[in-house]
């Protein structure tokens, strides 16, 4: 249904307003927006002037401090890493964090072999989870647990996720080592051209990667989290998930479902002790874009918009830790030019990324 078929209701005070159809944001035409008055709501509720402070540093350190190599934490994140805003998720009188380590469970992460995922390893090995990595490139994995300190810490098992069979065995491996606490799905792949451009097999392919691998390890892992009342899943999401993106449609499609489905899980297993947060990056400097044939995408954004991997992985532990359904990493800049898009009419957006993501 069209934005403007309906009129869009708006809570006011102790009614309910009911704007007139086609009336721009939030019923509202843009020439009256600063004329709210008018309609009798108070816009400084919906739009803050300004974004909060973020919560001081905490003054304590996590009892794991190892530093690794090529690990690197941005300004302003230490310790637990809990310095991303919001309120905390609450489960009775207990806040929502990322469960402790524990000698029986392992933390696994997808797409680890370069980019986020291999940040994402660094960061759960200093913090004492003994992680299973995976990708398609095993030799980088090898290299990369060899870094971080061996099997005592980080297991290598190179899969292809878009093949059933390899998702298999990536759990037949992981039930050796424990259960698991902790699962990043960051794996994916992406399609920046008209929909069938590529051909059917690379947009299939996409979908088994960005869709279905992360439902079928959730369904192999969410229940046995559930049971023992402890765990987090952390699912790669996008901006791109916020609207429909043409000449990105596969990718933005299937981002969508991980953002749809995490948040949704996460309101199902609020009162569990498990908690489901989606992480909605903009772009991001790694080999994901050289991969997929979208550098020339990275080229067109201003150098603000766009967030370094170690940025990514520490907002989304923090949301994490905080208990958050989704974050979008990144400073107030960030959050507000790449994140409110959310917010945005659809029909309104559409034509602008179109323009933004045609070669």
């Amino acid at each position: 249904m069209d934005v403007d078929d309906q009129p869009e209701q708006v809570a006011a005070g102790n009614g309910v307003f009911a704007a007139p159809p086609g009336r721009g944001v939030f019923g509202i035409p843009f020439g009256d927006a600063m004329r709210a008055r008018h309609y009798g709501l108070n816009l400084s509720q919906i739009f803050p002037r300004s974004f909060p402070k973020p919560p001081p540093l905490p003054s304590t350190t996590p009892s794991v401090t190892r530093t690794l190599p090529g690990q690197t934490v941005p300004a302003g994140y230490a310790g637990n890493f809990q310095a991303c805003g919001g309120p905390r998720a609450s489960i009775g009188s207990r806040s929502m964090t990322l469960p402790p380590p524990a000698p029986e469970s392992v933390a696994v992460v997808t797409g680890a072999s370069s980019g986020i995922g291999e940040q994402f390893a660094r960061h759960l090995v200093a913090r004492g989870y003994r992680v299973v990595v995976t990708a398609r490139r095993e030799d980088r994995l090898q290299a990369l647990c060899t870094e971080l300190g061996g099997d005592a810490h980080a297991v290598a098992v190179g899969a292809d996720l878009a093949i059933e069979q390899d998702r298999d065995r990536l759990a037949a491996r992981v039930d050796e080592l424990g259960h698991v606490d902790l699962l990043v799905n960051n794996a994916g792949l992406g399609i920046y051209r008209r929909f069938g451009a590529e051909g059917r097999d690379k947009e299939l392919q996409m979908l088994r990667v960005d869709v279905e691998a992360v439902a079928d390890l959730m369904l192999r892992y969410l229940p046995g989290m559930v049971d023992r009342g402890r765990g987090a899943i952390i699912n790669l999401s996008s901006v791109s998930a916020f609207q429909p993106a043409p000449y990105n449609a596969g990718y933005a499609a299937a981002k969508a479902y991980v953002l749809w489905l995490s948040e949704a899980v996460h309101a199902e297993v609020a009162d569990s002790g498990v908690t489901v947060t989606a992480v909605c990056p903009g772009p991001v400097p790694t080999e994901f874009q050289a991969v997929n044939d979208a550098d020339y995408l990275v080229n067109r954004l201003p150098a603000f918009a766009k967030v370094s991997p170690e940025r990514v992985v520490a907002d989304a532990l923090a949301a994490a830790d905080r208990g958050r359904a989704s974050v979008v990493p990144g400073g107030p800049q960030v959050r507000f030019t790449l994140g409110a898009s959310r917010f945005v009419p659809t029909p309104l957006v559409v034509p602008v990324l179109g323009r933004m993501l045609k070669r």
